[in-house]
């Protein structure tokens, strides 16, 4: 596997990354820390008696968690003022975009690039995700073993934080076998983020980790790792600590198992101890059937029963929320997201794909209705405001040099049909109330980045 390669690298790349932490400073204005593997415990020599070991098991306590990411394959992050998405370059940049939802506008923000590159962002090869928590934008920038054996030790996975208007730029890098987990949530307690990572040291096997981030400090503590045989991905939070969806591990895509293991997958939902580790199953479901979380409450699509159904974290109670609507002839459910204010939207797959179908219903109620507004129409939900929705309402073509600064005309690759253009999406605002009322009043975003 390329990752052997990478361990017999591992003392230069930490050097390397010191190294070029330190001269960070000349002509960038971003300051960088780095997160250390944690060290072996060390071992205290005493003539005294050996006296019997007693195991304290750390006791977990009420602690007010938030999600603040679904996933890191969400690419914006919605708060009071905007949102904020991201843009990459194929020099390995990336600009950080704001969509103002007073002024209905998206411009890049106010900070000038990085030395020599076209984004305003450095060493994000595999991209970069908005978080916002604290008060702060934070970038989780998507790095790699393998990209820090492309493009050296800066491209690791990291931590960028900033105030929200792009100043007081800082970064804190994680090791360099680390992966952030891009299905699983990120958690947020006040002072700290929550999330999964991969540690791929090992060439047989991978290893989950639940880590800690203190956002004032940047410092990352290893809080658990995970047992092997599960994968698991934060999905939101308990009283007590993180909400995860755990299935047996599956064997490796070229083995003539996978297909048998991947058909027969179950999934499990946990309540996990923040302090303690300890796991309580919560419920469970056959693949195929999506599910959403929601605060505390875990809903997924019955294929038995063809109804919604839920379960309380604190209680394991599963109960009905809504039955008797999904269409005639559905071949497929799937939960598509968890709209602020309790509604849950649901496509079904129709006729081998070539249709669907999108309905909504109230968890408070039970009432299952056609969404008066759905991707049929063109227009998808992107972030939400308080009381808006930004929306992808369209595409627009653009001067392709707009999107890659890099395009020259007659020699880069390009869509023949459409040379030296480039389609982007159009955005829109929508109040809440109108979009659930069937009222197509769109605001249109005026786009100063791209143009018209």
């Amino acid at each position: 596997m390329m990752y052997k390669y990478v361990k017999y690298a591992l003392a230069l790349f930490c050097c390397l990354v010191l190294l070029s932490a330190c001269s960070a400073g000349a002509g960038d204005s971003t300051s960088y820390l780095m997160a250390a593997p944690p060290s072996a415990p060390s071992v205290a020599s005493s003539d005294a008696p050996d006296e019997p070991l007693t195991e304290t098991v750390p006791v977990d306590v009420p602690i007010a968690l938030q999600t603040v990411a679904s996933s890191l394959g969400n690419s914006f992050a919605s708060g009071e003022a905007g949102a904020y998405t991201t843009a990459s370059f194929a020099d390995g940049s990336v600009d950080i975009h704001f969509f103002d939802y007073h002024a209905a506008e998206l411009r890049r923000l106010d900070l000038p690039a990085a030395v020599g590159l076209h984004g305003q962002v450095a060493d994000a090869p595999g991209g970069a995700v908005p978080v916002l928590a604290g008060g702060y934008l934070f970038l989780f920038r998507l790095g790699s073993p393998g990209l820090v054996l492309d493009h050296g030790p800066n491209a690791a996975a990291a931590v960028v934080r900033m105030n929200p208007d792009g100043s007081a730029m800082t970064q804190t890098l994680l090791p360099i076998m680390y992966e952030f987990h891009l299905s699983s949530a990120i958690l947020y307690d006040g002072s700290a983020l929550y999330f999964l990572v991969w540690d791929r040291t090992q060439e047989a096997y991978s290893e989950q980790v639940l880590m800690k981030l203190d956002t004032e400090t940047l410092q990352t503590t290893e809080l658990h790792r995970l047992p092997l045989d599960r994968e698991y991905s934060i999905e939101g939070a308990w009283e007590k600590g993180p909400l995860m969806v755990a299935a047996d591990t599956l064997p490796p895509v070229s083995d003539p198992a996978f297909n048998d293991a991947w058909t027969a997958r179950t999934y499990w939902l946990l309540t996990y101890g923040l302090a303690s580790g300890a796991q309580e199953t919560k419920g469970g479901w056959a693949q195929g059937e999506t599910n959403t979380v929601q605060g505390n409450v875990l809903y997924y699509w019955s294929i038995t029963e063809n109804a919604l159904r839920a379960v309380n974290t604190d209680t394991g109670e599963d109960t009905l929320i809504a039955g008797e609507f999904a269409p005639e002839g559905y071949e497929q459910a799937y939960i598509q997201r968890a709209v602020n204010g309790g509604r849950i939207s649901i496509q079904f797959s129709m006729y081998g794909g070539t249709s669907a179908r999108y309905y909504t219903v109230d968890t408070a109620t039970g009432l299952a209705e056609p969404m008066p507004i759905s991707p049929r129409d063109n227009i998808t939900i992107c972030a939400e405001g308080t009381g808006y929705f930004l929306v992808r309402s369209g595409e627009k073509w653009v001067n392709r040099e707009k999107v890659e600064p890099d395009y020259v005309p007659g020699v880069t690759s390009v869509d023949s049909a459409t040379p030296g253009f480039v389609s982007v999406p159009e955005y829109s605002l929508i109040l809440v109330a109108d979009f659930w009322a069937g009222e197509r009043n769109f605001v249109a975003i005026n786009d100063l980045v791209y143009g018209i």
